[in-house]
């Protein structure tokens, strides 16, 4: 599977759009401003055999995004 960042994971369209691809088996990089919600989907998601990876941070704010991505 492929490994995608989703950002705004921990809630709405993000939160959406994640476990979408999880449930087409992508391998996932979650990141939004509160941790918490987004360690509380990787652990579910987690349960089902995939990676799934979690960063804090603003996507406007180029230098977290790109930390993330590394």
């Amino acid at each position: 599977g492929q490994t995608v960042f989703v950002t705004g994971a921990g809630a709405g369209i993000g939160r959406a759009i994640a476990e979408g691809l999880a449930a087409a088996g992508a391998h996932l990089a979650l990141l939004d401003l509160d941790l918490g919600p987004v360690e509380a989907l990787a652990q579910a998601l987690r349960t089902d055999g995939l990676r799934v990876t979690c960063h804090q941070g603003d996507v406007t704010d180029a230098g977290a995004v790109q930390a993330a991505v590394e």
